[in-house]
């Protein structure tokens, strides 16, 4: 993300009381946005609208779902976002 799109954001995200600006204690020249007691009832509310909406993919059979899941997952490995499971011991 180009460094003003985050400021832009994070400004909305901000204005609506989401998340507020902190110092950063490893270099007080930025700023951290932290997430506000608002903020996480949104995106709880968020995640419950999600998921009840099957993430707005309900019209696919199970099989599809699982594609689309698998293909995603990949994504975000490779982004980082989280580790993946090891492949079980056979």
């Amino acid at each position: 993300m180009h460094p003003t799109s985050a400021t832009n954001t994070i400004d909305r995200l901000e204005g609506q009381g989401l998340v507020v600006r902190r110092p950063n204690p490893q270099d007080g020249r930025g700023k951290l946005a932290e997430i506000t007691a608002r903020g996480r009832e949104v995106v709880s509310q968020a995640t419950e609208d999600l998921m009840g909406a099957e993430f707005g993919l309900g019209g696919f059979d199970p099989a599809q779902r699982e594609q689309v899941f698998d293909l995603f997952r990949g994504l975000r490995v490779a982004a980082g976002d989280f580790v993946a499971a090891p492949a079980p011991a056979g």
